[in-house]
């Protein structure tokens, strides 16, 4: 190896970028600042390359979010965590239907059949836009899609026909009464 080789790693010169302190390390720049070079074509770095800016001015459009546009209309934060989420929901559903024998398929014609809501009470599911399959867990079949408080219920009585009938006589005791 030439002297010139090893004289740059030891050389006093100071960094080309303005207001970098660190010496030189090679093609004027420091380090950080020649990494970021080859990666993004300029040694202050991430200008263009690593994502897709729309035209400046524009603002993410979550409500009280000031970030720079990224995609969709909002900033990379944003953008990440609905992508994420979105892509989490759908691999989770497919995990848990696949335990059942079900597809994507096979669950939207159930909530097709069911005009998208709970079997028992009607209702949306209120922690998510996806209903729960009920299934029978001695048999472990799929029986409907219930919303998350009415196949929580159904959960905490055990799917027993005894408690949940003593659950409705204890309702009806007090339906009259005053306390």
């Amino acid at each position: 190896m030439s002297s010139e080789y090893y004289a740059r790693f030891i050389n006093n010169d100071k960094c080309d970028v303005d207001g970098c302190l660190e010496n030189k390390f090679y093609a004027h720049f420091c380090r950080t600042h020649y990494y970021r070079y080859k990666k993004y074509g300029t040694p202050l770095g991430g200008t263009g390359k690593s994502f897709k800016q729309k035209p400046k001015g524009t603002t993410c459009s979550v409500d009280g979010c000031n970030e720079g546009h990224f995609s969709f209309g909002m900033c990379a934060h944003h953008y990440r965590k609905l992508h994420y989420k979105e892509k989490n929901k759908v691999s989770t559903l497919k995990y848990r239907l696949k335990k059942f024998g079900m597809t994507l398929s096979d669950y939207d014609a159930l909530v097709k059949s069911q005009n998208g809501s709970c079997k028992i009470c009607g209702g949306k599911s209120r922690n998510s836009d996806l209903l729960s399959l009920d299934h029978d867990h001695k048999t472990g079949k799929p029986r409907a899609l219930l919303c998350d408080l009415c196949n929580t219920g159904l959960g905490a009585f055990k799917d027993n026909h005894n408690l949940l009938n003593k659950a409705i006589k204890y309702l009806k005791s007090f339906e009259n009464k005053d306390l």
